[in-house]
């Protein structure tokens, strides 16, 4: 993994300092330049967008990558807003499915199991990229007269009433489609129950975040 490293310290050195969207040199001028199979530079590149460093551009080449998002899960994924009324992530409504409450999920949302269920889902932007698909779950009987987006407006201002799982996925299917990555690249899993206001309804909530596009912070019990 020598050549790997090299190449790798290479390009952190080259990209030091450059703005994001600014273009490195290709594979072949790499290789190159640096008198090294294009087999190692490849390598070593797939680690760099891996850890968010790069980002590639279909028929373009690679660029250095914005700096990732930052979330923390004690707060909802859509906000909540800034001083300006700015979001952390904007967000696209995706579809609603329909359901049966299994055991796990039915315990979560404190219903009985085999109820009926819905889910809400949207896909979370930042910066224009796709960066998370998130859905929303909760008995039909306890929907608020509100769908949509006015459903995630009113989610983001609920409370998580549960701790946080984290956990780690492979993209495959419509997560790597939607998220426009590579299949089995790393997506991290935030899992927890929030209430739903005015009426304080549980609803189990799963964001599906691109691992080489966010970073996931808790906040101390002492504050901010």
């Amino acid at each position: 993994m020598g050549a790997v490293d090299d190449v790798m310290s290479y390009l952190l050195e080259l990209m030091s300092g450059q703005a994001p969207g600014t273009r490195v040199p290709s594979e072949r001028e790499l290789a190159q330049r640096l008198g090294i199979a294009r087999t190692t530079v490849r390598t070593s590149v797939q680690h760099l967008v891996a850890a968010g460093l790069l980002t590639p551009r279909h028929g373009s080449g690679m660029f250095v990558a914005a700096p990732k998002a930052i979330t923390y899960l004690d707060e909802p994924a859509g906000g909540p807003a800034d001083d300006t009324g700015r979001r952390p992530f904007g967000y696209l409504v995706l579809d609603t499915r329909e359901g049966t409450a299994g055991a796990e999920l039915a315990g979560a949302i404190r219903v009985a199991a085999g109820e009926h269920t819905t889910e809400f889902r949207r896909l979370l932007v930042h910066d224009s990229a796709p960066v998370a698909i998130e859905s929303a779950i909760l008995a039909q009987s306890t929907i608020p007269d509100t769908t949509g987006a006015a459903f995630f407006d009113l989610l983001d201002r609920g409370r998580t009433i549960s701790s946080s799982t984290i956990s780690c996925e492979l993209a495959a299917g419509e997560f790597s489609r939607v998220l426009r990555i590579p299949v089995a690249q790393p997506l991290l899993v935030v899992e927890r129950v929030r209430r739903l206001p005015p009426a304080e309804t549980p609803v189990y909530v799963r964001t599906c975040y691109r691992a080489d596009r966010l970073m996931l912070r808790q906040r101390s019990a002492t504050g901010r």
